[in-house]
């Protein structure tokens, strides 16, 4: 894995803030559609779903540009897969009764 210093564009923009938080900042997954939404999800209503992380955020409402609802933390292991089993994994625990 090489250094944070050794991606295109850092040398020349490492006293850019911005430029910095985008490697150390976790940005979500895309929506989780709706067919997969399981009934206990479906019952609080959602605007939308997605993953943060490995934990679930459901979307109720949005006003102003901020989002509204619940965050659902879901304990894992210390060691976490690829970005995309972690998604098939919480829609998966998501679809469980």
């Amino acid at each position: 894995m090489s250094s944070i210093a050794d991606r295109p564009g850092f040398a020349a923009r490492s006293t850019d803030f911005e430029a910095v938080a985008e490697f150390f900042v976790p940005k979500p997954s895309p929506d989780i559609p709706a067919k997969y939404w399981a009934p206990r999800i479906q019952a609080l209503r959602p605007v939308k779903v997605y993953t943060h992380r490995v934990n679930v955020v459901v979307v109720q409402r949005i006003v102003g540009g901020a989002e509204e609802g619940k965050y659902i933390h879901i304990p894992v292991a210390p060691s976490l897969g690829a970005a995309d089993d972690r998604q098939k994994e919480v829609v998966t625990m998501i679809g469980r009764q």
